[in-house]
């Protein structure tokens, strides 16, 4: 992943109607970035070399996008909250994500990994869902970002 370094009036900014939520977005894109780039590291090691290291590292990341990825719905219920957000997102970049998530944790009950199941395989299941719907968001954080930047600051 690139990263690119853009400039903005932050005066400008800091009076543009649902600012607060986008700031909110590409914060919750920079933690992700740094999140996933590290489950990655932690991925990469070798599984023998120090084992328990590894499976915490990448448990703590895991743990950690969570968080990251709650702090980006709050932000995207704000959005949808938001007429002229909301009406940006419904130009420019659709977050699906968004909707498989109320759907799947609010609407229905949270799943939980099944007694007889490897828990490994299963953690390592879960593991891929949440870098999936990491980098999901970062797409999505990105591009609503410069979006509502290039029309407001």
């Amino acid at each position: 992943m690139r990263t690119h370094t853009k400039f903005f009036n932050f005066s400008t900014l800091a009076v543009a109607g649902g600012a607060s939520a986008v700031v909110r977005v590409a914060m919750v894109c920079n933690d992700l970035a740094i999140a996933n780039s590290s489950l990655g590291h932690y991925k990469n090691l070798s599984p023998n070399a120090l084992s328990r290291i590894r499976q915490g590292g990448m448990l703590n990341f895991v743990r950690m996008s969570c968080g990251h990825l709650r702090e980006g719905m709050k932000a995207i219920r704000a959005i949808k909250n938001d007429a002229a957000l909301s009406a940006l997102v419904t130009r420019s970049c659709r977050f699906d994500f968004a909707d498989v998530v109320i759907d799947t944790i609010v609407c229905r009950k949270l799943r939980a990994i099944p007694v007889g199941a490897d828990v490994r395989a299963e953690a390592d299941k879960i593991t891929d869902w949440c870098c999936t719907r990491t980098i999901e968001f970062l797409t999505f954080g990105g591009d609503f970002v410069t979006r509502f930047l290039q029309e407001h600051a």
